[in-house]
């Protein structure tokens, strides 16, 4: 980690950094027959050979958004305004209190009443998400040393079994979301609180992430994790591709979005929806408001 001030660091990594440590991380779910896995929806291409195809005819998707953030530290010995508020609030700071700040453009808080206006349309199914880690290195290792551990463990499978797997096993013989215990590293922050005055605002946790608070003067409800929040998606099911649902979900979501609304088409009916429509909704969420949108895809075993 750097240090700021004697008593005030900041993480030893870029921003950057984050969004591919987890998707690294959750490219293991499904793994070896992948019946159900994530796959970032903002690139793909129309077309692309196997995975679109599959997903017309039997795929279901649960979309969610994230926008990545990485983690400042304040020694519970400071007296910053943030140590000073979690104090009278009896909140934990030792050792330290973890926090981020919102991204401003402009002196506004753009980004953050874009996510608001998203989750407003996607209930659940919107977080900030930072790691709990100040140390570049150990942050890599940890993400590296667990995945390797879980993918000896996934492939240390009977020539019997991984033929069973090839014919569309059920999802117990996979890498599961739960399995993926570093993800609890990570705390997930739903972005419903007001910071319409533009001023400068905060979320701060504690080392576990947890004694959460918006320093604009409310606490943060709910303590889950980023597991504990993807389990409740990847439990929705999600909708088909081609349905009124999928036309539906992805009207409201393109209505929510600044500025998308001119460069990006509705069509006239579900039967006409198809993968190209969501991803480049991701990409302009991406190239726009570095907001990544993600899909856990269900495959049914017929």
């Amino acid at each position: 980690m750097k240090v700021i001030t004697p008593y005030q660091f900041e993480s030893d990594y870029p921003e950057d950094l984050v969004p591919i440590m987890i998707q690294a991380y959750l490219s293991l779910v499904g793994l070896p027959n992948k019946r159900v896995f994530v796959e970032p929806i903002n690139r793909i291409e129309e077309g692309k050979k196997g995975f679109d195809a599959k997903i017309k005819l039997e795929g279901r998707f649960s979309f969610f958004y994230m926008q990545f953030k990485r983690p400042y530290a304040y020694s519970y010995k400071s007296t910053s305004d943030l140590v000073k508020i979690r104090k009278l609030r009896k909140l934990r700071r030792s050792p330290y209190s973890l926090y981020f700040t919102l991204h401003r453009s402009r002196g506004k808080n753009t980004q953050h009443k874009q996510l608001r206006d998203l989750l407003e349309k996607n209930p659940g199914h919107v977080a900030y998400v930072c790691p709990l880690f100040l140390d570049k290195e150990t942050y890599i290792a940890g993400v590296r040393a667990q995945a390797d551990h879980i993918l000896q463990n996934a492939f240390q499978i009977t020539v019997s079994k991984f033929a069973s797997l090839s014919r569309g096993s059920p999802d117990t013989d996979s890498i599961r979301l739960q399995d993926l215990e570093l993800l609890d590293h990570h705390v997930k922050i739903e972005p419903k609180d007001d910071a319409s005055d533009n001023k400068i605002h905060e979320y701060s946790f504690d080392v576990a992430g947890k004694k959460r608070w918006f320093h604009g003067g409310n606490p943060v409800p709910n303590d889950d994790s980023l597991k504990e929040w993807l389990l409740k998606i990847k439990a929705s099911q999600g909708f088909k591709l081609k349905s009124s649902e999928s036309l539906n979900q992805y009207t409201a979501t393109l209505k929510a979005i600044k500025g998308c609304t001119s460069s990006l088409t509705i069509p006239k009916k579900p039967g006409d929806m198809s993968l190209k429509y969501w991803s480049h909704l991701g990409s302009f969420l991406l190239s726009k408001y570095n907001i990544y949108q993600y899909a856990f895809c269900h495959l049914d075993n017929s």
